[in-house]
C-alpha cells in the first residue's frame, strides 16, 4: 500500500511538472515574437557572420536581431548591451539562409552578397533599424543628427507605435531606448510635432516598434499593458491628424 502510494504521490509531481513546463513554454515563445533575439558578439567573428548564424538557428522573429557587446559600468562591472542596428529580415530572406547548411556557404554566392552589402551600408551609415529584403533593397532608419528623431521612408507612411515615454532631449530619448533595447524590446523615438497624429508636444516620443498594422500593435501592446498598464499604442501620420490609440484588440479608440 504505501509504495502504491508513493506511486501516486510521485506521478502526480511529474505531470504537474509536466504541465508548468508547458505553460512556461508558450509563455516564451509569446515574449520571444514580441522582442529583439540577440546573441554576444564573438572576436573571432564578422559581427553580421553571428547575426546571420542567429537568424539561421532560430525561428523567424518579427522584431529582429542584434548583437549583444561587453560594457564596463561606473562600478567597473561588465554588462552585456544590444548595440544598433537592429536587423530587421523579410521572412523570405530567413528561408532562404536556412537553405544553406553553413553562414559561409550563403555568404559566398550573389544572393548572399547583396545581403551582406546591404548590412555593410546600415553599419557604415550608423543606422538604428536596418531592414534586410529578399529582393536586395533596405531600408535604414539614420540615428539622429537633427532635432527630427526619425531619418527614413517611413516618416512619409502610417505606422504604429507602442508609447513608453517622453523626453526633452535627444540624449534623454536616446538612453531610454538603450534600455529598451537591453531589455529585449525592438524600439526608437521620434520628435512629436514632426507627425500630425500625435499630440504637438515639443517632446521625443521613446517607443516600442514601429508595427505596419493596427492589429499587430494591439496585439503586442496588450501583452505588454501586462506589465506596465499605462502604456499604449498610438498611429503616427502625417495624412490624419485624428489620434488613433490602442489598448489591445478591440480596445481603439478614435479622437
Amino acid at each position: 500500500m504505501k509504495k502504491l502510494l508513493h506511486y501516486i504521490i510521485l506521478t502526480t509531481i511529474i505531470l504537474g511538472c509536466g504541465n508548468i513546463n508547458n505553460k512556461e513554454g508558450e509563455s516564451s515563445n509569446l515574449s520571444e515574437s514580441n522582442k529583439i533575439l540577440t546573441a554576444k558578439a564573438n572576436i573571432s567573428e564578422n559581427s553580421f557572420a553571428t547575426i546571420l548564424n542567429l537568424v539561421r538557428e532560430n525561428d523567424f522573429n518579427k522584431a529582429g536581431y542584434a548583437l549583444l557587446e561587453p560594457v564596463t559600468d561606473q562600478y567597473g562591472y561588465e554588462k552585456w548591451e544590444a548595440t544598433s542596428p537592429t536587423f530587421i529580415f523579410d521572412q523570405s530572406t530567413v528561408i532562404e539562409l536556412k537553405k544553406y547548411r553553413t553562414v559561409t556557404d550563403f555568404w559566398s554566392p550573389k544572393y548572399g552578397y547583396v545581403v551582406v552589402s546591404q548590412a555593410t551600408k546600415c553599419y557604415e551609415n550608423s543606422s538604428t533599424l536596418c531592414y534586410i529584403s529578399h529582393d536586395g533593397d533596405s531600408t535604414q532608419i539614420e540615428q539622429a543628427e537633427t532635432n527630427t528623431a526619425l531619418q527614413s521612408e517611413i516618416v512619409d507612411k502610417n505606422f504604429y507605435i507602442i508609447a513608453t515615454g517622453i523626453a526633452s532631449s535627444q540624449n534623454e530619448a536616446s538612453e531610454k531606448v538603450k534600455k529598451l533595447n537591453s531589455a529585449g524590446y525592438a524600439s526608437d523615438y521620434l520628435w512629436i510635432p514632426d507627425y500630425k497624429s500625435l499630440s504637438g508636444a515639443k517632446y521625443y516620443s521613446v517607443y516600442i516598434g514601429p508595427f505596419s498594422t493596427i492589429d499587430e500593435c494591439a496585439l503586442v501592446v496588450e501583452e505588454y499593458r501586462k506589465s506596465y498598464p499605462s502604456a499604449y499604442g498610438l498611429l503616427v501620420s502625417n495624412e490624419s491628424s485624428k489620434r488613433v490609440e490602442i489598448r489591445g484588440p478591440n480596445r481603439i479608440s478614435t479622437k
